[in-house]
C-alpha cells in the first residue's frame, strides 16, 4: 500500500452527488485519510431534480455537520412529506406514500383509501407544509411529528456540496482521465488524464455514474440486469410552471407507457417522463409529456440500463452511486443508496487497513439490499391497472417481483406484510414490511375486513379531529418553505426522535429510545428472507 506521510490516499473518481457525498462522508468521518475528488469539467453532470428519502437530513446535517442556514440559502430545497401516486385502480384516486403513517390500517378500514393514515398524509391531501400557526400568531413547527426530506435541484445542490467539501479539506483536481495502470498483483495503481498527469492511490471510489468507468471498464465487473423486473430505461426531463400551487411532496402520475414525475421547487416543477423504449419512441415520449404538462419547457433524454454490478467492492475499487447501480427514479432511491453506500464505506475503513480483504460479505450486503429495491419497485408495476396500454399489460403480465413473490402472495392471502413479519413467518426488517403494506393498500389489494385496527369508533373520531385541527392551522407548502428561508431554525427538527435515530444508526451510537415516534419508511430495505 502506497501511502504519504503516513496517511492513506482515497481518490474519489467522478463528482455529482454520489462524488461529493462520499468525499464528504470519507472527509468528516475518517481524517486521518486524504481524500482527493477528480472530476473532469469536460464531463456534463446529468443533474435533475430530485427527490429524497429522510435519510438525507441526519445525513447531511447531522452526519456531515452540513449548515442548515447555509444549504437553505444556497440549495433552496423544498420539502418533502411522501410520495403522492396516480397508481392502482382505474378510475380510482391518488394514493399518499408519506414517510409516516400511524393509522394505516384505520385509514384502509374506515374510509377505503390510505389517504387519511396520519398526520402527514392531511398535510399532502392539503398541499400544507411543516409549519402551523399558533393562536399568538408564532410559528410553530411540524418536523418532529412528521418526517420529511428534501426535493433538491441537482446542480444548486452538487455546487454547494462542492463549496463545502473544499472548506473540508477535500483535494479537489480537474482532470479527463483516459487511461491507467495496474499493479502487479492485479490492483488498480494509478489513473492518467489527457494532459499527462498521473494520480495514485490506495483506494479508488467510482462515482463515474452509469458509466462505470473503473470498476466495469477497468475491472470488467459484470453487470446484472433487472430488466426481466424494470421495463423503462429512458427518461425525459424538463421543467413546467406549477402558478405557486407547491406541492410538499413528488408527483407520480401513470402515462401509457410509464409515469411522469414532478418535483416541486419554488419557481417551478421540475418534471420527467419514465419509459420503455420498446413501447414509445422518445419524439411520441415527449408528445405524450407535452398533452400530460402544460407550458412544459426544453427535454432532454436520459437513457439507463435497471440493474447493477456483480460486485460492490474488487480490489482497491469500491463504487458510489449510479456506477455500481440504479433502478429507475421511482422512490427517490437513487440519493438514498449513496447515502447508505457512503455509510458502509466509512464504516469498512474504520476497521483499519489494508482494505484488500473480506469484501465478499459486504458485497452480497449490497447486493441484497439493491435486489429488494428492485423488487419493490417492480410491485408498483406489477398491479398498476389505471391504463390499459400495452406497456402496461406486458407490465401485470411479465414484471419478475424476485424476493417478493412468494410474500406478496401471501401477503394479500392474509391481509399484510407487517402480520406475515409479526408472526414469525417472514424475516423483514419492520420499516421495509410498512413500505411493502403502504404500496399493497395504496394499490387495494388487500381486503379491508383482514386487517385489524389500531383504535376504536370513539377514538378514529378524535384522531380525525385533531388532525383535522392540526392541518386547518398548517402553513402552505409555499409559506412554509419561504418561513424556513427567513427563520431557517424554524424546522425544528434536531431534536425530533426520528432525526436523532437516524443520526444514531449512521454514526453507530448507542441506540436510545425513540418515544414511541414512528421511524420513517424507506430508511432502509434490509434483505428479505425465509417466508414460511
Amino acid at each position: 500500500m502506497m501511502t504519504i506521510a503516513g496517511r492513506h490516499r482515497i481518490g474519489v473518481i467522478g463528482g455529482g452527488s454520489a462524488g461529493y457525498l462520499a468525499a464528504l462522508a470519507l472527509r468528516t468521518q475518517c481524517p486521518a485519510v486524504e481524500v482527493t475528488l477528480i472530476e473532469s469539467s469536460k464531463q456534463a453532470i446529468i443533474g435533475v431534480g430530485e427527490g429524497t428519502t429522510p435519510v438525507m437530513l441526519p445525513f447531511l446535517h447531522g452526519y456531515l455537520g452540513i449548515d442548515l442556514a447555509e444549504l437553505i440559502s444556497e440549495v433552496q430545497p423544498t420539502w418533502k412529506i411522501g410520495v403522492s401516486l396516480d397508481w392502482g385502480p382505474k378510475g380510482g384516486e391518488a394514493f399518499q406514500f408519506p414517510f409516516s403513517a400511524p393509522y394505516l390500517s384505520d385509514s384502509y378500514v374506515r374510509t377505503g383509501t390510505i389517504n387519511h393514515a396520519g398526520l402527514a398524509s392531511e398535510l399532502m391531501n392539503r398541499r400544507c407544509g411543516l409549519h402551523m400557526i399558533q393562536p399568538d400568531l408564532s410559528l410553530k413547527s411540524l418536523a418532529p411529528v412528521v418526517p420529511f426530506a428534501y426535493h433538491l435541484e441537482n446542480q444548486r445542490f452538487v455546487k454547494h456540496l462542492a463549496k463545502v467539501a473544499r472548506r473540508a479539506g477535500v483535494r479537489w483536481i480537474d482532470a479527463h482521465l483516459v487511461d491507467h495502470k495496474l499493479a502487479d498483483g492485479g490492483d488498480l495503481a494509478s489513473v492518467r488524464a489527457d494532459d499527462g498527469r498521473e494520480f495514485a492511490f490506495d483506494l479508488f471510489v467510482d462515482c463515474s455514474g452509469f458509466r462505470s468507468a473503473l470498476l466495469g471498464g477497468v475491472l470488467g465487473v459484470g453487470f446484472k440486469s433487472y430488466a426481466s423486473s424494470l421495463f423503462t430505461d429512458a427518461a425525459l426531463a424538463g421543467a413546467a410552471p406549477h402558478h405557486g400551487k407547491l406541492a410538499p411532496y413528488t408527483g407520480c402520475d401513470t402515462l401509457d407507457a410509464g409515469w411522469c414525475w414532478s418535483v416541486p421547487q419554488l419557481e417551478e416543477d421540475r418534471r420527467g417522463y419514465v419509459f420503455s423504449t420498446d413501447h414509445l419512441s422518445p419524439d411520441a415520449a415527449e408528445a405524450e409529456m407535452r398533452r400530460h404538462c402544460p407550458g412544459l419547457g426544453e427535454v432532454r433524454l436520459v437513457r439507463f440500463a435497471p440493474g447493477r454490478r456483480t460486485a460492490w467492492w474488487v480490489r482497491n475499487v469500491v463504487a458510489i452511486g449510479n456506477s455500481y447501480g440504479f433502478v429507475e427514479p421511482l422512490q427517490a432511491t437513487a440519493l438514498h443508496m449513496i447515502v447508505h453506500e457512503a455509510v458502509m464505506l466509512v464504516k469498512w475503513i474504520r476497521k483499519g487497513w489494508p482494505l484488500n480483504r473480506g469484501h465478499e460479505s459486504v458485497n452480497q450486503q449490497i447486493a441484497a439490499i439493491w435486489d429488494d429495491i428492485c423488487a419493490l419497485i417492480a410491485l408498483h408495476y406489477k398491479y398498476n391497472f389505471r391504463r390499459n396500454t400495452a406497456f402496461w399489460r406486458r407490465a401485470r403480465a411479465e414484471v419478475d417481483l424476485l424476493a417478493l413473490t412468494p410474500v406478496i402472495r401471501e401477503a394479500i392471502r392474509t391481509g399484510s406484510v407487517s402480520r406475515l413479519v409479526a408472526r414469525g413467518d417472514l424475516e423483514m426488517g419492520s420499516g421495509a414490511a410498512r413500505d411493502v403494506d403502504l404500496v399493497l393498500l395504496g394499490l387495494r389489494l388487500v381486503r379491508a375486513d383482514q386487517l385489524n385496527t389500531t383504535v376504536d369508533d370513539e377514538g378514529w373520531a378524535e384522531v380525525r379531529r385533531r388532525l383535522s385541527t392540526q392541518t386547518a392551522q398548517a402553513l402552505s407548502a409555499a409559506s412554509s418553505v419561504k418561513a424556513s428561508r427567513r427563520q431557517p431554525r424554524s424546522v425544528n427538527f434536531e431534536e425530533a426522535a426520528w432525526y436523532s435515530a437516524i443520526v444514531g444508526l449512521l454514526k453507530e451510537l448507542p441506540k436510545k429510545k425513540a418515544d414511541g415516534a414512528e421511524m420513517p419508511v424507506l430508511l432502509s430495505v434490509p434483505a428479505i428472507t425465509n417466508v414460511s
